[in-house]
């Protein structure tokens, strides 16, 4: 059961989409008509007038949301909490899940009046990107190590097109091991960095590791932020709360396990492996970890049918 008071500071990213969004097929682009994709010109203008008079009401309410933030040429630039095609909001830190909540509940009763939304059939958008405050080198490998062994995680809880943005570890690792770690390249750190976290037991500064925008979990805020990023967009705050209960669950399941269980290195698995996972497999491990968690499986099943199942009925790559 999810407690008010959180055992570690939290904060998220909040995501809506303009309800009458529409992709632009093309734009000009000189004398030749280029394909945008996931793009539309109206509603990107959209996007940052309504973020623009959300950062305002947030501040009115007594959030301390920055307006400007300081360019590569050390000036002051308006900050716009765009991400594309969708309004991207960054939390304030959170002690307790009422706070969370409150925050979360504010947001949504000004973007609802102006026809936003969490999701849109139309494209795949925004997460709720959970950042827990959790430092410990040794608590944080041992997250990183069971995570990846665990596909199943990212397949519940992220859309089953999301697949560029919170992929689990797999051979892409493989190759930044084999470039990286036996002398192609050695001064691309961050890679090294990762590698010593996942595959050593050594010491290592966890503020070198940079954010990683690819991965279902990273390390960034210059090391005081562990993210999830495996998380999507909540449809209502029932679901924000069970996202919550389980990804708190997990970490603290971790910390408890340390005590008496050695995380190994993991072995990681190539991209043709992962098509071969099958997903009764899959969901048998899931609700095994529900178990012991002590989460109620029910709750979680809808979850499994929106976003496991489809990625085997669709036919999508499995990353």
């Amino acid at each position: 059961m999810l407690k008010n008071k959180l055992p570690f500071t939290l904060g998220y990213e909040l995501t809506a989409v303009y309800r009458h969004y529409r992709h632009d097929k093309y734009v000009v682009c000189g004398k030749k008509r280029v394909n945008t994709g996931h793009c539309n010109h109206k509603t990107t203008q959209k996007n940052k007038k309504v973020s623009g008079l959300l950062v305002s009401f947030l501040r009115k309410k007594g959030y301390k949301m920055p307006h400007s933030f300081l360019n590569w040429r050390q000036k002051r630039t308006k900050k716009v909490y765009v991400d594309g095609h969708c309004i991207e909001i960054p939390s304030p830190v959170f002690k307790t899940v009422e706070d969370a909540i409150k925050f979360y509940d504010i947001c949504w009763s000004f973007l609802k009046k102006r026809d936003f939304q969490p999701k849109h059939n139309l494209t795949v958008c925004g997460g709720n990107h959970l950042h827990f405050g959790i430092t410990d080198v040794s608590w944080i490998r041992a997250i990183f190590r069971d995570l990846i062994s665990r596909h199943y995680i990212t397949w519940v809880f992220t859309e089953p097109d999301d697949t560029d943005s919170c992929d689990n570890f797999n051979n892409n690792l493989m190759w930044f091991i084999e470039r990286h770690c036996f002398g192609a390249i050695q001064e691309e750190q961050n890679q090294n960095n990762i590698i010593n976290l996942l595959f050593t037991n050594k010491n290592i500064d966890i503020t070198k590791i940079d954010d990683n925008k690819e991965q279902n979990i990273c390390i960034n805020n210059k090391g005081k932020t562990l993210e999830f990023r495996c998380v999507e967009a909540p449809r209502n705050r029932q679901e924000f709360l069970e996202q919550l209960e389980f990804f708190v669950a997990y970490v603290l399941w971790i910390k408890e396990r340390m005590k008496e269980k050695q995380f190994y290195a993991p072995k990681l698995l190539s991209r043709r492996e992962i098509q071969r996972l099958n997903p009764q497999t899959a969901i048998k491990r899931f609700n095994q970890l529900l178990d012991k968690l002590g989460l109620d499986k029910e709750k979680y099943s809808k979850y499994i049918k929106r976003n496991l199942l489809p990625r085997w009925e669709l036919d999508r790559e499995r990353t």
